[in-house]
Order: structure tokens, then C-alpha cells, then sequence
């Protein structure tokens, strides 16, 4: 807490009792603690400010792969860089944003409508993110198991789902913060005691909770996000654990059907080469039969490998989901335990003037618990691209070819490949052996690259 509150605590409530403190401290200047700066806090800050740039650049990588490589135009992907403008967004305000507040100590110079503004868009973010990740493990549930509904409705529905998206949960962020009702009938007026030199004696009134902590407006200098239990609990559950528990049966359905059609695949594969056996052994063929238009087994191996498309898909979207659940939990856990009464900020006015060490010590790793855990979720926006890219090859090759066409320089000094400048080689080579007729053992005698590119 700042230093300009000692005298504060220390006066007679005799001018101060009917008053809310926010008018008194409104006009005092924040004088936050820098000094307390050690190797630990610029090593620490330094890995964060690292987090957020590595948030912008891979994201802003993603974004730019999807919007300028057209055949990866697809109903998945739209949600998918819709949520990666949202991951660039927490890199670019979000972080900064407790950076700074780390930086000089959880202390805040700026004004209390900014504090909100940057709350209320912190909650948001976190909000559609977990939106668009539901929307992408309904479009892949509609897309396997009701495809009559994907084709008919849902490819049509995904952008103004978006938008809705984008904008549904602003009552319940920007509303409810910029108005206070995050707090509406949570704080009561309480007379604080202090107690010094074992002398009990009637201080400033302040406004606490029912926890004793205090209200966010009594306490100057300080931007924390503070709310009542029923806010807390509502918000978390309608927005994370609901969301959570539709996901999972998404993608628990999708499996079960992926389990089920491929074991009908696999009959099918094994009916296929006994068929063809047979027809090898078979002497009296016509030609007029063997020249006749394509049979069963070349459709059914068609829609098996799109089938199998569709599921190396679902197992990148069920990743980056269960990925957003490791990282996220543990923040929404402690944002409930903090809603009963129990985390870093909640502390008796015992406590607060006279503390002990095992409270301080108590108190010095609750913060750093919450911290981490805050931090490990805003980690969760560098890991959803990173797993795109790494999971998925057709994301890579889009990238590489990307920026060989767009950033052409950049491409060269990072040393990046062009998959595309081995391409020509590669149809000369397959035009020359149709021409020449060359047989399997030729071909097959020929180098081929990483991509399974024809090169000499």
C-alpha cells in the first residue's frame, strides 16, 4: 500500500467519520515504491515483457498466414483467427498492463476510470476467448456428426456468430465494471481501530466487506480487480465452467462417432482388398468392363480421407481446448476461493496494522500464487498459435509461402524455405516420366525431399 495512507490511519475520525475516503484521497498524488526493484522482480519482468511480445509477433503471424492464404478460408479458421485478434489484443494491452502494475509494485498513478476500462477489457478478452473456443468445438461437432445441419446452416451462421460473440458479453464486463455493480451491496461502512502500542482506538470509517477487505475506491493508488461473491461465482460459472462442460460433450460426442466410423472404414478397407483380390485372379475380364466409369471403393476412399481430415483437425481444436482449460483453471479457482474469503487481498484490520510474520508470510505467497496463475493464463495466448503451427503442417507451409510473397527480405534474413521454389523440378520430373514411361523401380530410385517433393 502507498506510503501517502500513514497519515492517514494515524489521524482522529473526528473530521473523517461521514466521509468517503476517495474524496480525501482523490486530490493526494500517488508516490508508488520503485526501490523495492531486485533481481528477481527485473528477471521476472523482463520473461513477462517477453511473454507479451512473443503474444504479438506469433499471433499476428497466424492472423496474417489465414487472411492472405485463400484456400485456408474455412468455417474453423474463421473462429480460429477470430480468437488469435484476441490473443494479439491481450499481448498488446493486457500485459503491458500488469507489467507495469508489477513494475512499481502494484502501485497505480493513473485514474480510476482507465483502471476499469483496462478490467473490464481484461474480463472481456478472456470471455469471447472462451466463446470462440466453444464455437469452434460446435462447428466441428456439426461438421461430423450432423453434417445435414453444417451444410445447410452452420457454415452460413459462423460470421455473425462472431460478432455475437464479440458482443455479448459487454453487459456483463464493461457494464457491470464501469457501474460498479461488480460490487453493488458488498461493501458496508465499518469503523476501523487502530491499534497502537496496544491501545485500541476508533479510526477513519471505511467501507469493507464482509471478508473485511476494503473497497476498491477507499483504497488510492491501487488497481486490483475486486468483486462481490455472488458476482464472482455467477460470472465464473456461466462463463467458464458452463462453456467447459458444453466443450467437453462436444468433443466426447465427436470421438465417440470418429470411433465408430472408423471401425466402419476399416470393414470396409478389408471388404475392398478381398475384392480386388479376387478380381486379380479372375482371367475372363472384358474390356468394356474394365474401361467402365469409376466404381465404390475409389468413393469410399475419398470420403475416409476426408474423414480423416476432419479428425486431425478435431484433435488440433481438442488441444488448443484442453490447453486453455490447464492454463485458465487455476486463475477462475482462485478468483473463487478470493470471492470466499481466502487469497492475498482479504485481511482483519488486526492483520493490517499489526501483522505478524507468519501472516505476512501467508499473505507474500497467496499474492505470488494468484500472480502465477494470472500469468499462466495470459501464457494460454502464445501457446494457441504455437500449437496451430506445430501440429498442423498446411499451417506451416502457408506461412513459409507467405511470407516469401509478402515479405520477401524478411523471409531471406530468417532463413525461412520456400516450399514452393522446389515445385517446378517437380512437375518437369513427373511430366518426363509420363513421356518416357518409366516403370515403379525408376521412379521409385529417384531422391525425394522432406515434403515428398521429386528432386535429383
Amino acid at each position: 500500500m502507498s506510503s501517502t495512507w500513514a497519515p492517514i490511519r494515524n489521524q482522529t475520525p473526528i473530521h473523517f467519520d461521514l466521509r468517503d475516503l476517495s474524496s480525501i484521497t482523490a486530490t493526494l498524488p500517488c508516490e508508488c515504491d520503485t526501490n523495492r526493484t531486485t533481481t528477481g522482480t527485473l528477471i521476472a519482468d523482463g520473461f513477462l515483457s517477453l511473454i507479451s511480445a512473443s503474444t504479438v509477433l506469433v499471433n499476428l503471424a497466424f492472423i496474417l498466414t489465414i487472411t492472405l492464404t485463400r484456400s485456408l478460408h474455412t468455417p474453423t479458421n474463421k473462429l480460429l483467427v477470430s480468437n488469435a485478434v484476441i490473443d494479439l489484443l491481450v499481448g498488446l494491452v493486457v500485459g503491458p498492463f500488469h507489467i507495469v502494475k508489477h513494475i512499481q509494485a502494484n502501485c497505480w498513478q493513473f485514474s480510476v476510470v482507465l483502471c476499469k476500462l483496462v478490467q473490464s477489457f481484461d474480463i472481456h478478452l478472456t470471455t469471447i476467448s472462451i466463446f470462440h473456443l466453444t464455437g469452434v468445438a460446435a462447428e466441428r461437432y456439426f461438421r461430423i456428426v450432423r453434417v445435414f445441419w453444417y451444410e445447410r446452416w452452420v457454415k452460413r451462421l459462423i460470421p455473425p456468430t462472431i460478432i455475437l460473440f464479440w458482443l455479448l458479453p459487454i453487459p456483463s464486463t464493461f457494464g457491470s465494471i464501469m457501474a460498479d455493480v461488480h460490487i453493488e451491496n458488498e461493501f458496508s461502512r465499518r469503523t476501523v481501530w487502530n491499534i497502537v502500542n496496544g491501545n485500541v482506538s476508533a479510526s477513519l470509517s471505511q467501507m469493507r466487506n464482509r471478508c473485511g477487505k476494503q473497497r476498491p475506491s477507499d483504497r488510492g493508488c491501487v488497481c486490483s480487480f475486486w468483486a462481490s461473491r455472488d458476482f464472482t461465482t455467477g460470472t465464473t460459472f456461466f462463463q467458464f465452467f458452463v462453456p467447459i462442460l458444453v466443450m467437453i460433450y462436444f468433443y466426447v460426442r465427436i470421438f465417440i462417432v470418429a470411433y465408430r466410423q472408423a471401425k466402419k472404414i476399416e470393414t470396409i478397407k478389408q471388404s475392398v482388398a478381398m475384392s480386388s483380390n479376387i478380381s486379380i485372379s479372375c482371367e475372363s475380364v472384358s474390356s468394356d468392363q474394365s474401361s467402365s466409369g469409376p466404381s465404390s471403393p475409389p468413393v469410399t476412399v475419398r470420403r475416409a480421407l476426408l474423414f480423416s481430415k476432419d479428425i486431425r483437425m478435431v484433435r488440433l481444436c481438442a488441444v488448443v481446448f484442453l490447453a486453455f482449460v490447464v492454463c485458465w483453471t487455476p486463475y477462475f479457482i482462485m478468483m473463487l476461493l478470493e470471492a470466499y474469503c481466502i487469497g492475498p487481498n482479504y485481511r482483519t484490520d488486526i492483520q493490517i496494522y499489526e501483522p505478524t510474520e507468519a501472516e505476512e508470510e501467508e499473505q507474500f505467497y497467496l499474492a505470488i500464487g494468484f500472480y502465477v496463475s494470472l500469468w499462466l493464463g495470459l501464457a494460454n495466448s502464445v501457446l494457441n498459435p504455437v500449437l496451430i503451427f506445430g501440429m498442423v503442417k498446411n499451417y506451416r507451409t502457408a506461412f513459409k509461402i507467405m511470407m516469401h510473397r509478402k515479405f520477401t527480405r524478411l523471409a531471406k534474413f530468417l532463413r525461412i524455405t520456400n516450399p514452393r521454389s522446389r515445385r517446378p523440378l517437380t512437375v518437369r520430373l513427373t511430366s518426363l516420366n509420363s513421356v518416357q514411361g518409366d516403370s515403379p523401380e525408376i521412379s521409385n530410385s529417384r531422391f525425394f525431399s522432406r515434403d515428398g517433393l521429386l528432386y535429383k
